[in-house]
């Protein structure tokens, strides 16, 4: 998902991005699961989905912004 959520972003980028939203998701998500006692798995799969989207959206919408930049 992480890197479906990249495609946006200027290709140096996509990888590093890509890294740190599958880092992010998968702390959080473990984190939530840890906390409020449920699977591991499915949080980290719902986190990853939300973090992916976030980022997607904050990418779609900086590219309406400035649809110059690459």
């Amino acid at each position: 998902m992480p890197a479906l959520a990249v495609r946006m972003a200027p290709p140096r980028w996509q990888l590093p991005l890509a890294w740190g939203a599958g880092a992010l998701a998968y702390t959080l998500g473990l984190c939530i699961s840890a906390m409020l006692d449920w699977p591991s798995g499915a949080v980290v799969v719902v986190a990853m989905a939300l973090v992916s989207v976030v980022l997607s959206t904050a990418l779609s919408y900086a590219k309406l912004q400035h649809p110059k930049s690459a």
